[in-house]
């Protein structure tokens, strides 16, 4: 499980894993991108987030 927080999120949803603690494990990872939500996610948070699938999927491959 991949969790994005954008700085529209409070810190605190990252801890809480946003309210999932009960369904997901809890060492799902959650990821922090820069602008307010995804229609305002800058350049730089786009690739991040691009990137971190990516590398994931290839993971998951093994």
């Amino acid at each position: 499980m991949l969790l994005f927080r954008s700085e529209a999120t409070h810190r605190r949803a990252r801890k809480l894993l946003f309210g999932w603690g009960g369904a997901i494990t809890p060492d799902s990872e959650v990821f922090d991108l820069e602008g307010w939500h995804e229609d305002s996610l800058n350049s730089n948070s786009i690739q991040a987030l691009a990137t971190i699938v990516i590398n994931r999927f290839r993971s998951d491959e093994r």
